[in-house]
């Protein structure tokens, strides 16, 4: 009983750090560290996310200052990584630090509720494992989103294409109009974009950072890039299957002015008797209408919706 209660204590403190975390960034928050992540400049990112909290700002500090002793350990590569996946606004040695301070902190209380020191290298271990559980979990859930989201997104891209948007207009649509995650991953590729990288590489950044079991970014678009593939394929061959078609549609339309040119040519007065006719006007506009009416029968009947 007392470890559960012990585990319960671990999430609770662990969830609430977290979110005094996340909710101290403010609207230039994602800007402010993805520049700071650029430039290796976390005190700056710290004092920018912590503002107008004088404890946050204390906190952002200390965390600050040891997380940077930290910087050279092999893990802090792979966990600042983890924090870009969680969108959470904090350096992967930062987050040791939270993680460690939580399991000294839950150990120690351990050992007092138990009285036995077993029970405090207990914590000691089982505590860092609840936590990276969760930060796992929150990737999970992150990325399960942004691919509920995706098909959607590829909708409003497509429809502000059409609009006439440039792509790099149309991402800054969805960064603007989408939710989380996807609004915020469009967003950072945008800042990616506007401090020199390649649309490539800001795709493939997103892609890695979204990634998950069982499918991910490439695969979607691999299957999108495959549906486009397909359906060129088959346009050029109902191209070519009704080229006949069309080349009669042509012709058809275009057999009536030629033939009046060049009767016209080698005698100008040969439609006098028509023209000069109440009936042979009537029956010059009938023709007209038909002539119109037949181009458009032929075209519909060519032009195949793909």
């Amino acid at each position: 009983m007392k470890i559960l209660i012990a585990l319960g204590i671990v999430l609770v403190i662990f969830v609430l750090a977290l979110l005094a975390m996340v909710n101290s960034k403010g609207d230039q928050g994602a800007v402010k560290r993805r520049l700071s992540v650029l430039a290796a400049t976390a005190e700056e990112a710290g004092q920018d996310l912590t503002k107008g909290n004088e404890t946050l700002v204390k906190l952002r500090k200390l965390l600050a200052i040891v997380g940077n002793r930290l910087r050279g350990i092999h893990a802090a590569e792979y966990f600042d990584f983890k924090m870009q996946q969680a969108d959470w606004p904090m350096f992967g040695t930062e987050f040791l630090v939270v993680v460690g301070i939580i399991t000294v902190a839950v150990s120690a209380l351990v050992a007092l509720l138990s009285l036995q020191m077993k029970m405090f290298f207990i914590a000691a271990l089982v505590t860092p494992l609840i936590c990276m559980a969760y930060l796992q979990l929150h990737i999970s859930r992150r990325q399960a989103a942004f691919m509920g989201q995706l098909g959607d997104t590829l909708i409003m891209i497509s429809n502000a294409l059409r609009a006439g948007f440039s792509f790099l207009q149309a991402m800054e649509y969805i960064s603007h109009e989408m939710g989380a995650p996807i609004g915020v991953e469009f967003s950072k590729v945008v800042q990616e974009m506007n401090l020199g990288s390649s649309l490539e590489t800001a795709l493939e950044h997103m892609n890695k950072r979204v990634r998950q079991v069982g499918g991910n970014l490439s695969q979607v678009l691999d299957s999108i890039s495959t549906t486009i593939q397909e359906r060129i394929r088959m346009r050029r061959e109902v191209m070519s299957l009704t080229a006949q078609g069309r080349l009669s549609g042509v012709i058809v339309g275009s057999l009536p002015f030629f033939m009046v040119g060049m009767l016209l040519t080698i005698n100008s007065s040969y439609f006098d008797t028509v023209t000069e006719n109440e009936t042979g006007r009537l029956l010059i506009g009938a023709a007209a209408f038909l002539e119109l009416l037949a181009v458009i029968i032929i075209r519909n009947i060519v032009n195949i919706k793909m």
